[in-house]
């Protein structure tokens, strides 16, 4: 999957090929092959890691430190934030404090990746699977209530979802409304 995940990337607005650093792939698709349950769950994780870090090249929030919950602003490829998601992050995944170190976050495309496969499965899956709604822009509002005020932010979403659902031989593609 590292390939595909690369290719995927590549074919993005989002790909810039002096930022992407050699090995990054195969751990950041060893996790999420750890969690997706299906090739479109991979595609819509994959899809939005990608949009929220600008292509795997930002793990920290922009504006960073300016923002009102500093210190537990936005970190990982989809962005950790507030105190109560890293408490409970640094309480299920056993090993950091996330309270005390936050950055640790920033410290390696493992911990980045761990991070934001946490918030899908913690704060994303549970949210769609109770919906009997299954469309894209459902999945982005879960990420973005604004979604449905700012038209690029799910349509572009979309396209990169459709190109990696593609990419990973999902048959059948979810709508976006």
């Amino acid at each position: 999957m590292a390939n595909i995940l690369e290719s995927i990337l590549q074919s993005t607005k989002y790909y810039a090929p002096e930022s992407w650093v050699p090995g990054k792939s195969e751990e950041i698709a060893r996790l999420i092959n750890l969690c997706a349950r299906d090739g479109n769950e991979a595609a819509l994780i994959i899809t939005h890691m990608i949009c929220d870090s600008n292509g795997f090249r930002h793990t920290v929030e922009t504006g960073g430190a300016d923002q009102f919950y500093t210190p537990y602003y936005g970190r990982g490829y989809i962005k950790l934030t507030w105190r109560g998601n890293y408490q409970e992050a640094s309480r299920d995944l056993c090993e950091e404090d996330l309270i005390h170190n936050p950055d640790i976050i920033n410290s390696s495309v493992e911990w980045c990746t761990r991070v934001s496969l946490w918030y899908w499965e913690k704060r994303v899956r549970p949210v769609l699977d109770r919906s009997v709604d299954k469309s894209f822009h459902f999945v982005a509002k879960t990420f973005n209530p604004e979604a449905e005020r700012d038209s690029d932010y799910g349509s572009e979403r979309y396209e990169v979802y459709c190109q990696a659902a593609r990419m990973l031989g999902v048959k059948s593609l979810m709508s976006y409304h």
